[in-house]
């Protein structure tokens, strides 16, 4: 195994797999060992028994990303040959996959703090048809991605990507959502007229023009996307019959569906 001297010195998030379904006891003997790992798992409902039964499996079978060094990794893949390096198509020889650490924290962060989030393959997201966001507030604050309408989700959702492996997307309140467009665009404005207004008056200028931008494009963001909304009960019963049953709703009445969320609202 090669390794890059001066990379080794510090811990670095490295994209591995774990062969034979072996994530979550790689995962398990990792933390004995003091090693930070995350394995993308979802809930679903397995056979135990006879029995049914709520379980968490990997997402995606093999992966696994490590917190470490490949000094210190050395010693534990020796003792396992099925914990092995991602290495990277057509790069230098031996080079592993490394994630850079905010994007992989604000990955983690995502999967951990989101009820339920939907996961796809690189190949099923086309990211540049998004916009590039960042989440001010919330379990998910100074979370960046990108807002992208997914399959599986009737508005858009935050879309944090590991390039070439996996994204995830979650639900976000568009209250919380600033563009970092945006951001960019005040820095290079501070930085021009710095020199020319006083500092009061160009933090004044800033706080009117940044909540007047971020105003309209949350209303948009609510009107297009994020917002409830509302479907004739013919179109539930048909959709969720289940659901139309136990709220007990008749004809003259329909139901906001937003993320999870359900209440009624009169016509």
């Amino acid at each position: 195994m090669l390794y890059s001297e001066h990379k080794d010195q510090k811990n670095l998030w490295y994209v591995m797999r774990a062969l034979y379904r072996t994530e979550l006891k790689t995962q398990s003997r990792l933390n004995e060992s003091g090693i930070r790992s995350f394995v993308p798992t979802k809930e679903t409902i397995v056979m135990s028994r006879g029995r049914k039964k709520k379980a968490r499996i990997p997402v995606v079978s093999n992966l696994i990303f490590v917190y470490s060094t490949q000094k210190q990794l050395a010693p534990v893949m020796k003792l396992d040959s099925k914990f092995q390096f991602i290495y990277k198509k057509g790069g230098m020889e031996n080079e592993p996959i490394i994630v850079p650490e905010k994007q992989m924290e604000d990955f983690i962060n995502a999967c951990e703090h989101s009820e339920k989030p939907l996961y796809f393959r690189p190949d099923e997201l086309n990211l540049a048809k998004g916009t590039k966001i960042r989440i001010i507030g919330g379990l998910l604050n100074g979370t960046e991605g990108t807002l992208l309408k997914v399959s599986g989700a009737r508005s858009k959702r935050l879309v944090v990507s590991i390039p070439g492996t996996l994204n995830v997307a979650v639900e976000v309140s568009h209250v919380l959502i600033t563009i970092i467009a945006i951001d960019i665009f005040f820095i290079a404005f501070n930085a021009v007229f710095a020199d020319q207004i006083n500092s009061t008056i160009l933090l004044l200028i800033d706080i009117l023009i940044y909540t007047a931008m971020h105003l309209i494009i949350n209303y948009f963001i609510k009107k297009n996307n994020g917002g409830p909304s509302y479907i004739p009960v013919e179109e539930l019963a048909k959709s969720e019959p289940e659901l139309a049953k136990e709220l007990g709703l008749d004809k003259t009445q329909g139901v906001i569906l937003n993320g999870s969320e359900e209440s009624e609202k009169d016509k």
